[in-house]
């Protein structure tokens, strides 16, 4: 009963990292998407 327990935290727990990881991309995807914007507005001006 125990093993199936710890088996079911430690898929969670990965699922957890995965959905982290994902958050983690977005960000960083945002952060350099409003830096070209900002390099672009100034090449433009």
């Amino acid at each position: 009963q125990q093993i199936i327990i710890l088996r079911l935290r430690k898929a969670y727990g990965f699922r957890n990292l995965a959905v982290r990881g994902a958050e983690v991309r977005l960000r960083i995807q945002r952060l350099e998407h409003t830096f070209y914007c900002l390099l672009y507005k100034r090449v433009q001006i």
